[in-house]
């Protein structure tokens, strides 16, 4: 029963994807007639004589028509027809090319297994097996090799990839489970037929057989499990990879396969990085590699005009950077012999993206993701070098921030000196070079602050960000600032881990005060300092961004001024004085919003302070006033009294102004 229900599914599944295949077609079609249409509506305009009476238009035609020479007559008689368009090309998922996928991975399994069956049943020797797959896979190849006719392309490429595959498992069978190949050749073996896929790909002009040439040139070397791997072999056999792919690629224009190299490289680096050995020697081998990559997919950028593989290629190096800073970090031994080499590495990864769009202006210089990689290399490696030295040598003065700052600062000041063909263009290099010298100086100013200095350097880029903006009127800067000052109330108001950071026995005035202070302080001074007073939204949000970091930063005052030690803990309904303490709190951060509200009945603020007000009564009289001695059950009682007339009096005085204007006004 089991089985039936599952042919129903699939049957209905491949109904239901040829359906979707069909709609897909008719849409393709709709859409190319409709580019169509118009351009014929403008031809038929064009080729329509002007509209004149028909008493008029007759006997010219007629003149015309008797006065035309019988030459031009049979002259355009014998012109030949105009041939037809050619009709709209189908959509490049097909159900054609789906069912031959799927035909050419079953016959992957039905080899699989039969396989599987010969080995459990002993019908054949080890070597015929292995013999007779490779003879099925390159049968397969052969056959598919030889259909040359366009309209069987499809099951051609499948018939390829499948004997390819099926040639892999079987060198692999040879190696892993008969001990018919040693390491060495099974390895070289196996990245021939990588190649031989590669070389497949191009030639037929298959890209998705360049996709599985990638999966299995990448595979490869893990199939191979070492204790002490090589690793300038391992990295030499990416390099290989790597450049194989590129030069597919770059051959039939396959950009997607370009992306796609890049982040298999780097899911491969990731894995190996955590198994080598934290020595000098690792280090070069590692970073120069890196490097050669980084270069290799430049080079793809220059050749093809495209930035977003300049911008891929340093996402990579930094990934793989940060991730040996980990290692660097967690590893006690070699930290002051690796630290200085590591920096170095870095400063050249980030000069060679960097220095790409000047080196190659007439090809980068209005590409925005080019002028991205200037500076997100800069800030990967500012932070990266920062925190290595951080580690290694305790340097807290800012130094590093502080040159890369001035550098930037340079380039952005060369750059605005320039001639701009466009505006839009020269304003989003100022946006991304200013924005990386504005990241840089606060990471400058903040580094001498023991903790939390990451943090307020984001609230400071954020507040910056939005003031760039206000100069250079890019939106993308403002909904950047909003991210990151967001990012800086989620960090400070619902991350647990900064109630362990008490590390004194100061009250009140701590690293607390100052941390949510100058976070607040920022997010209050983008929204009413340098945002416009029509963009209302953004103005909210920040303002609502400061509230809460604010009440998060009252809340955890009054807790540290309660403990005796140790991580925080809100004794919301413990300790009776600091209990107390929470309500009125609450109760002045209630009027505080009701007060500046004043006017405002439906806006959030308002709704907060209500909420504010109400929690706090309804705490004091359900908990607070039963548990309090009586002194400070009346100086609680009395200061709620007094908070809730002030807000009342404030709204008699707002209505009054209201009913009652000055004469001015009148």
């Amino acid at each position: 029963m089991t089985v039936i229900l599952a042919i129903i599914i699939l049957a209905e599944f491949i109904w239901l994807l040829a359906l979707q295949d069909s709609l897909g077609g008719l849409r393709f079609k709709i859409r190319q007639l409709e580019k169509r249409l118009p351009q014929q509506t403008a031809e038929t305009a064009e080729n329509a004589p002007a509209q004149t009476p028909v008493s008029q238009a007759a006997p010219a035609a007629q003149t015309a028509a008797g006065q035309e020479e019988p030459a031009v007559r049979q002259e355009r008689a014998a012109e030949p027809a105009k041939p037809a368009s050619p009709a709209p090309q189908k959509p490049d998922f097909t159900v054609a090319k789906l069912f031959s996928w799927i035909g050419g991975f079953t016959l992957l399994l039905g080899v699989i297994f039969w396989i599987k069956y010969a080995i459990e049943n002993d019908l054949i020797s080890p070597e015929l097996r292995i013999a007779a797959s490779m003879l099925l896979g390159v049968g397969l190849w052969t056959v598919g090799a030889l259909i040359q006719k366009p309209a069987f392309k499809t099951t051609s490429d499948t018939l390829c990839a499948s004997g390819l595959c099926i040639c892999y498992a079987a060198l692999f069978s040879a190696y892993y489970f008969y001990q018919l190949l040693g390491q060495p050749a099974a390895f070289i073996l196996l990245g021939l037929t990588a190649l031989a896929a590669f070389g497949t790909a191009v030639w037929r002009s298959a890209k998705y057989i360049g996709f599985l040439a990638q999966i299995i040139g990448f595979l490869t070397p893990f199939l191979f499990p070492s204790k002490d791997p090589s690793l300038f072999f391992l990295l030499s056999y990416f390099a290989f990879i790597n450049a194989a792919a590129a030069a597919a690629a770059l051959k039939r224009g396959w950009n997607g396969q370009i992306f796609s190299s890049a982040a298999f490289t780097a899911l491969c680096l990731l894995f190996v990085v955590p198994g080598m050995k934290n020595t000098p020697e690792a280090l070069h081998i590692l970073m120069g590699f890196t490097l050669f990559f980084g270069a290799l997919y430049g080079l793809a950028a220059f050749l093809r005009r495209k930035g977003e593989f300049l911008l891929a290629a340093c996402v990579l190096t930094a990934l793989v950077q940060f991730e040996y800073l980990i290692l660097f970090i967690c590893t006690s031994s070699y930290g002051e012999t690796l630290a200085l080499p590591f920096c170095i590495w870095t400063a050249a990864g980030c000069a060679l993206f960097a220095g790409a769009p000047f080196d190659f202006k007439e090809r980068f210089f209005a590409d925005k993701f080019a002028w991205a990689a200037v500076s997100v290399s800069g800030a990967a490696a500012c932070l990266i070098i920062l925190l290595a030295l951080r580690h290694a040598y305790d340097w807290n003065n800012g130094l590093v921030p502080l040159v890369f700052a001035a550098a930037y600062g340079f380039i952005a000041a060369h750059v605005y000196r320039w001639q701009p063909l466009d505006e839009g263009i020269q304003r989003l290099r100022l946006t991304w070079l200013g924005g990386a010298a504005a990241l840089f100086f606060t990471l400058a100013v903040v580094c001498q602050l023991e903790r939390a200095w990451l943090t307020l350097a984001l609230a400071g880029e954020g507040c910056a960000l939005i003031w760039l903006n206000h100069k250079l009127g890019h939106g993308g800067l403002t909904a950047l600032g909003k991210w990151l000052l967001g990012a800086v109330c989620v960090r400070l108001a619902l991350n647990p881990a900064v109630l362990d950071y008490y590390a004194g026995t100061t009250k009140i005035f701590n690293w607390y005060l100052y941390a949510y202070g100058l976070s607040a302080a920022a997010m209050l001074l983008a929204a009413r300092g340098w945002l416009p007073r029509r963009d209302t939204g953004s103005i909210h949000f920040l303002q609502a961004l400061a509230g809460v970091t604010l009440f998060a930063l009252v809340n955890i005052e009054i807790a540290d001024y309660f403990s005796a030690g140790g991580p925080l803990e809100f004794e919301l309904f413990g300790d009776v004085t600091a209990a107390a303490a929470y309500t009125v709190a609450w109760a002045v951060c209630g009027a505080v919003c009701l007060f500046l509200a004043l006017g405002d009945a439906k806006s959030w603020l308002h709704k907060a302070g209500l909420g504010l007000v109400a929690a706090a009564l309804a705490k004091l009289f359900l908990s607070d006033v039963w548990k309090l001695e009586t002194s400070s059950r009346i100086i609680v009682l009395i200061g709620v009294a007094v908070i809730l007339m002030a807000v009342s009096f404030a709204y008699q005085q707002f209505r009054a102004s209201k009913r009652n204007p000055p004469e001015e006004e009148k």
